[in-house]
């Protein structure tokens, strides 16, 4: 599989600004060219500014113009550069860049044959506000206080505006100046950049790379955005998201998120659970195999083809026998049926579409060779969470139930995951102590296996059993038999950076 390729509009990043400059002398004629070719083709008014403060013209103005550019141009100056202006601000700026990203711009008509440079470019995340009235104002108190021991970073403020509060991070004008504010309706991120960065990447825009362009810009916004937010589950819920997505996906095990409000989460007999773990191993295992594109019902499918006996290496199955084949078989052949199981590990729009519409299971030259069409929205899904080999593979019911339930509290979309380490033994109540013993040891396992592949933090916090013992915070790595024995939950965090 490819790394996934990031875009505007897959990270909900909004063009806010976007300005160009045109070095050296342009007269008024000029000027108009260029504004009657925006306003005949594209339908934007346009204003001319003479210097810093001269007085705004207007150069076409129709009334039923929905957006607007403005000109603005230095002559001589002693404290500006000679050369001209063109800004598309706001809903202008997204609406040009559309253009832009459509190829539907000139870049000759638009600069009247001179030399343009693209000289600011303004991104914006707006997302909306929290539900359960969280401190907005708190948010950016802790982003400032990270933002003063960051000794690189020489000016920002945090002050109150007309709404609520605003925190600005770099100068206007400097390369990059981030803002971050609400109002009535949004919380909106901003990142304004000007300067060598843009310059290393314009001509992406002139010559029509916008994916090469977006890719790189995508990537500048949000590593800007880690350095300088605090991660807050009700605030930048976006920026943790697009780094689950940016781990290794060399990783065998893939999911996305588990919906903890869902009961299909609930799997409630062994069958169930090898089912479900068999249908993770095979998106896995899918996803490294060869495929083909074919469209039914005008949705893209990818079509992959291969022996049965590939997968049971891939699930490390040693005893590769009549009935192992045969229920492998079964498998394949009920995917049909999985719908509910998708309902986990992907996006809920995946379920007007039919995932596999088709399965074919046959022997050719004495293998099985099965070939499954898979929705390609879910082949090519962008999942959250990478697992090692580890957690890709069990011999005994008990390791199964284990490492599915690290799964499906790992797949959370909190960054705080709890291991309900009482349902787990709960189901060995029964069991002789030797049983026991093992079962709390893999548990010990797993988690200290996720914390040798950099899954998850060196501390965790255990609730015991006993009401009257306190919860205690240790390490990872100082967790004990005894001590999960006696616990109820085991609460552990994901390592997201």
């Amino acid at each position: 599989m490819s790394k996934s390729k990031f875009s505007f509009e897959s990270e909900n990043l909004v063009v806010d600004w976007i300005g160009f400059n045109i070095q050296g002398f342009v007269g008024k004629k000029q000027i108009k060219q260029i504004a009657e070719y925006i306003f005949l083709n594209f339908g934007f008014k346009s204003t001319l500014t003479v210097g810093l403060d001269g007085q705004q013209e207007f150069l076409f103005n129709e009334s039923k113009a929905k957006y607007q550019v403005s000109f603005r141009v230095y002559s001589y100056s002693e404290i500006y550069w000679d050369g001209l202006k063109i800004d598309f601000s706001g809903p202008n700026g997204h609406q040009f860049y559309r253009l832009i990203r459509d190829n539907l711009v000139n870049w000759k008509r638009l600069s009247n044959e001179k030399d343009i440079r693209l000289s600011r470019l303004d991104l914006c995340y707006p997302c909306k506000k929290p539900n359960d009235k969280t401190n907005f104002k708190s948010f950016l108190e802790r982003c400032y206080q990270k933002v003063h021991k960051n000794k690189a970073i020489k000016n920002f403020s945090l002050k109150r505006n007309s709404l609520s509060s605003i925190l600005k991070i770099g100068k206007r004008g400097s390369p990059n100046h981030f803002r971050v504010y609400e109002n009535h309706t949004e919380i909106r991120f901003e990142l304004e950049q000007r300067g060598l960065k843009l310059k290393a990447v314009q001509n992406f825009i002139f010559e029509g790379q916008i994916q090469n362009f977006e890719q790189i810009m995508v990537d500048m916004f949000f590593k800007y955005s880690k350095k300088v937010l605090i991660v807050d589950e009700n605030y930048t819920s976006w920026l943790i998201d697009f780094y689950r997505r940016q781990n290794s996906t060399n990783h065998p095990l893939v999911t996305g998120y588990f919906y903890q409000e869902n009961i299909n989460v609930e799997l409630i007999n062994i069958n169930e659970k090898k089912t479900f773990f068999k249908f993770l191993q095979f998106i896995a295992f899918s996803r490294i195999q060869k495929a083909n594109t074919e469209f039914f019902w005008n949705q893209p499918y990818s079509i992959v083809q291969f022996k049965i006996t590939d997968f049971m290496d891939f699930v490390r199955i040693k005893n590769k026998n009549q009935y192992q084949r045969e229920q492998l078989i079964q498998f394949f052949n009920k995917l049909q049926t999985l719908k509910p199981f998708l309902n986990i590990v992907t996006d809920n729009e995946f379920q007007s579409y039919v995932i596999f519409p088709v399965v074919r299971s046959k022997k050719s030259h004495g293998s099985w060779v099965v070939e499954i069409a898979i929705l390609q929205k879910v082949y090519l899904y962008s999942y959250r969470f990478f697992l090692p080999t580890y957690f890709l593979t069990y011999q005994r019911d008990f390791e199964l139930q284990i490492k599915l339930h690290f799964i499906q509290n790992y797949g959370s979309q909190s960054l705080k995951k709890t291991f309900y380490v009482h349902k787990i033994m709960e189901c060995y109540k029964s069991a002789n102590n030797h049983q026991k013993a093992r079962t709390k040891r893999l548990i010990k396992v797993s988690l200290q296996q996720a914390l040798a592949y950099k899954m998850i933090q060196n501390y965790c916090e255990v609730e015991f059993i006993k009401p009257a013992r306190k919860s205690k915070l240790m390490k990872i790595n100082q967790l004990s038999p005894l001590i999960i024995g006696q616990s109820s939950t085991i609460k552990f965090y994901e390592l997201l950076f």
